[in-house]
């Protein structure tokens, strides 16, 4: 997404502190790991085990899990938040 695409986007909607946190983390993970690794992410076009067992890690695979079952209890827009970094 170009970057005035996603300044207006964040625009619309203002960030609780637990988001925008959240948001910083994987912006940070995506910086990190994944830029780095661009050529053989692009080339390989496969879903690497590394990436997989990051984002277990950070809890991104049971992101809308309710908390009572062990989930972080997000919502759907927090989840466009995650994909709109790592896109």
């Amino acid at each position: 997404m170009a970057q005035s695409k996603k300044a207006a986007f964040r625009a619309m909607y203002e960030l609780n502190d637990e988001q925008e946190m959240f948001r910083e983390t994987i912006a940070d993970y995506v910086k990190d790991k994944m830029i780095p690794r661009r050529e053989e992410l692009d080339r390989d076009k496969k879903f690497p085990q590394w990436f997989y067992d990051d984002i277990v890690e950070m809890g991104i695979t049971s992101l809308i899990i309710p908390e009572d079952c062990d989930g972080l209890g997000f919502g759907l827009f927090d989840v466009a938040l995650v994909i709109e970094e790592i896109a």
